[in-house]
C-alpha cells in the first residue's frame, strides 16, 4: 500500500510538473507573437518598408488601371470599327440606291425625248402644223408640183401663230412641261415662270434651240435635261417662243 500511495504521488507530481512547462512554453509563443507583432508594426513605422509597401501599392494600382484603360480601349476600337463597318454598309446602299435612280432617271428622259420624237412625227399630220412648214416652205400644198403657165397662187391666208406656236409647243413640249405648261415632275412650268417672264424672244429661242444640259441646266431638281431643237426652222422657234410667252 506504501508503494502504491509514493506511486500515485510520483505520478500527481509528473503530471504538475508537465502542466507548469506546458504554460511555460505557452507563455513563450505568446511572448513571441507579441515580439513578431511589434516587430511588424515598427517595421511599418520604418521610412524604408513605409516606402516599400507604398511602392506594392502604387504599382497595384497603376496595374489595374492600366488594365481597365486597356479594356475600354479594346471596347472602343471595337464599337468604332463596328460604326464605320455600319456607315460602309450604308453608304455602299445609298450609292448602289443612287446609281439605280439615276439609271431610272436616264431611261426615263430617253423614252421621255423618244415619245417628244414620236410626238414630232405625228405633228406633221397635224393640219394647222402641216400649214405651218408649208407657209415657211412658201408651198400651200405640201408635195404639190409647181404646173408651167398655170395662174398664180394666191398669197397664204396670215398664220395664226397663237395656234401653230401651240400645235408646236403640244408636238416637242407638252410631253416634259405638260399639256397646259403646268410643269410636270421632269421640268418645269412655264405658267408664271420668273425667268420666261423676264427673257427676251431671242434668249427663249436660243434655249429652245440649244436645250440646257450639263452645266447649263438650270432647274436641277428635275431629272431630266432639256435636249437641243436645232432641227427645228426659224419659223417654229419664232412661233413657239410667241407661244411660251402668251401662256406665262
Amino acid at each position: 500500500e506504501q508503494a502504491a500511495r509514493e506511486q500515485v504521488a510520483r505520478e500527481q507530481a509528473a503530471r504538475e510538473q508537465a502542466a507548469r512547462e506546458q504554460v511555460a512554453r505557452e507563455q513563450v509563443a505568446r511572448e513571441q507573437v507579441a515580439r513578431e507583432q511589434a516587430a511588424r508594426e515598427q517595421a511599418a513605422r520604418s521610412p524604408v518598408v513605409s516606402d516599400r509597401f507604398a511602392k506594392d501599392q502604387s504599382d497595384k494600382d497603376q496595374a489595374a488601371r492600366d488594365k481597365a484603360a486597356k479594356e475600354q480601349a479594346d471596347k472602343d476600337k471595337a464599337a468604332k470599327d463596328k460604326a464605320a463597318k455600319d456607315q460602309a454598309d450604308k453608304d455602299k446602299a445609298a450609292r448602289d440606291q443612287a446609281a439605280k435612280d439615276q439609271v431610272a432617271r436616264d431611261q426615263a428622259a430617253r423614252d421621255q425625248i423618244a415619245r417628244n420624237q414620236s410626238s414630232r412625227g405625228q405633228a406633221a399630220n397635224d393640219p394647222p402644223v402641216r400649214d405651218r412648214f408649208a407657209v415657211n416652205k412658201k408651198d400651200a400644198v405640201p408635195g404639190a408640183v409647181a404646173v408651167a403657165g398655170a395662174a398664180p397662187k394666191a398669197p397664204a391666208a396670215p398664220v395664226n401663230v397663237a395656234v401653230a406656236g401651240g400645235n408646236i409647243f403640244r408636238a416637242n413640249c407638252s410631253a416634259c412641261h405638260g399639256s397646259d405648261g403646268n410643269g410636270t415632275a421632269i421640268a418645269p412650268a412655264f405658267r408664271g415662270n420668273g425667268w420666261i417672264r423676264n427673257a427676251s424672244k431671242g434668249d427663249i429661242i436660243d434655249t429652245i434651240r440649244n436645250g440646257r444640259q450639263g452645266p447649263s441646266k438650270k432647274y436641277k431638281k428635275y431629272a431630266a435635261s432639256m435636249p437641243n431643237h436645232k432641227n427645228m426652222s426659224d419659223g417654229d422657234l419664232n412661233a413657239l417662243a410667241d407661244f411660251i410667252k402668251s401662256i406665262n
